[in-house]
């Protein structure tokens, strides 16, 4: 079992990569974030490189980060926007095609404080 988590902070400090031989505790996804955990809706891929290379994750965030004013986290944002359009249905056919834009092109939501993302191989990822 291999996994590596990721937490992107809404500063500028860069993320934070650490290896986990098994699925982290509860204990340190909550530090992590800063509080109780909420699972990114849809947030279930990221891209590892400039080639285009995807990988299956899970994403957690603060669940009451909005109410206790965290900053807004463009960085984490900007990945759960691309996650979107990757998003297929059955036949191929783009799900969320303008991602977190609304029809008037503006964001519908975001992502505050620091993001926790797990990412690993399947055994790890069927553990979570």
């Amino acid at each position: 079992m291999i996994g590596s988590a990721m937490i992107i902070h809404a500063d500028d400090r860069g993320p934070e990569v650490m290896p986990c031989p098994k699925p982290p505790t509860l204990a340190f996804m909550q530090k992590a974030v800063g509080g109780y955990l909420e699972l990114v809706p849809y947030f279930n891929t990221m891209q590892l490189d400039a080639e285009g290379t995807v990988a299956v994750c899970r994403v957690f965030c603060n669940e009451d980060g909005k109410g206790q004013g965290l900053p807004v986290n463009r960085v984490a944002t900007r990945m759960w926007h691309d996650a979107l359009t990757r998003l297929e249905d059955g036949d191929g056919n783009q799900l969320y095609p303008r991602g977190l834009r609304g029809p008037d092109g503006a964001i519908s939501d975001m992502l505050v404080g620091s993001v926790l993302i797990l990412i690993g191989d399947d055994a790890f990822m069927k553990a979570l």
